[in-house]
């Protein structure tokens, strides 16, 4: 249309930068990345080999690396793994700041998306940032004289300018169902999390969230019935029904619970299901309430 043409170059552009947005990669391959010291080098933790080798800093005090991206990103998730041998002990304590400062500015520090209390060797962990701002993501293990290591990070983000969509829990736009049971709309019903969804006592029970059209997820809140164990509940996230959905694309598996409200990063998974299956015999499912933070694609 004449005297349009520049209106409908902005559309595309800004499109082009929310399908980005919402399908966000590891840009930490991409990044300078320094340390406090030199044992073994700092860009080993961004080779994308979460196996090894591994970036080690010299036994100091308060041991630090950091990842510059060169500009302010909107930070969704960080994961790290740690080191698969007998110096498994050296990320422990660490804490994950993200900002615009950086270790010589003694004055302002970052705020923190986390903190590493894992020396499990080769575990690996993620963290969510829910959209912090900053250009400088920094590990620090603070005011202790240690050896920092580490043998993985990977950043999921986007640049700052890039229009994200405001995310929601879209939980309340599904279907819920799960393997027995009638109260499945217990665990996304908002009203309070003493209600909550039960599965009968079976065989790898389930509850299935189904949308009607396809979301890209970015994270998932699991409030689990007092007193419940979901150690080992896995999380899936995919188009396929076959099997009511649980051969779908594993988002995260609960490990290491240590309270009812449990938090997991999706990186913008797409599908059309939640599925959330509790593996093991004579088992019950007890779900008092799940947000799936999310937007709708095309």
């Amino acid at each position: 249309v004449p005297g349009h043409r520049g209106f409908y170059i902005i559309m595309v552009l800004l499109f082009e930068k929310l399908i980005l947005c919402i399908s966000e990669k590891n840009i930490a391959l991409f990044a300078k990345v320094t340390q406090s010291s030199t044992v073994e080098k700092a860009d080993l933790a961004t080779d994308g080999n979460r196996v090894s080798p591994c970036s080690l800093t010299e036994n100091q005090l308060s041991p630090w690396w950091m990842l510059d991206l060169h500009k302010p990103h909107k930070i969704s998730a960080i994961t790290v793994t740690n080191r698969n041998d007998s110096f498994s002990e050296r990320v422990f304590g660490a804490e994950i700041r993200i900002g615009n400062s950086t270790l010589s500015n003694e004055t302002e520090f970052n705020p923190k998306c986390g903190s590493i209390t894992f020396t499990k060797a080769g575990y690996t962990q993620t963290y969510c940032c829910k959209g912090m701002e900053g250009r400088y993501v920094i590990i620090v293990i603070p005011e202790r004289y240690r050896n920092l290591s580490l043998c993985e990070v990977e950043v999921y983000g986007v640049p700052e300018e890039f229009l994200c969509v405001s995310e929601n829990s879209v939980s309340a736009n599904g279907n819920a169902t799960q393997s027995s049971g009638n109260d499945s709309n217990n665990a996304i019903d908002s009203i309070d999390s003493s209600t909550c969804s039960s599965t009968a006592f079976e065989s790898n029970p389930w509850w299935k969230l189904e949308f009607s059209k396809t979301h890209a997820i970015s994270r998932i809140n699991i409030t689990s019935k007092a007193g419940a164990n979901l150690e080992g509940t896995e999380i899936l996230i995919g188009n396929s029904l076959v099997n009511n959905g649980l051969g779908n694309p594993k988002c995260a598996t609960v490990k290491n619970q240590t309270g009812r409200d449990l938090s997991f990063c999706c990186n913008g998974m797409k599908g059309f299901y939640v599925v959330i299956l509790f593996p093991g015999n004579n088992v019950s499912l007890a779900l008092c309430d799940v947000q799936v933070i999310g937007i709708p694609v095309p």
